[in-house]
């Protein structure tokens, strides 16, 4: 599999479950991770966690991807 030390990864629904998880592996591979979900209080333990597996930068975003606004306010 090619490196993704380096790379940015954008998580959409990161503050639990599937999102959180691949967070994390990301982050333990050395991308940075912008972390994105409507659920801030998630955002802020999957946070936590990305930092712990050793991504070089981790953002946090509460943001309705649904809502073409949010995404839009994310690409900014």
């Amino acid at each position: 599999m090619k490196s993704l030390r380096g790379k940015v990864a954008v998580v959409t629904g990161s503050a639990g479950g599937l999102g959180r998880g691949l967070a994390v592996h990301l982050a333990q591979e050395g991308c940075a991770v912008a972390l994105v979900d409507v659920d801030e209080p998630g955002l802020n333990q999957s946070a936590e966690q990305c930092w712990r597996a050793g991504s070089p930068s981790v953002s946090e975003h509460v943001i309705d991807v649904a809502c073409r606004e949010g995404v839009r306010r994310l690409r900014e």
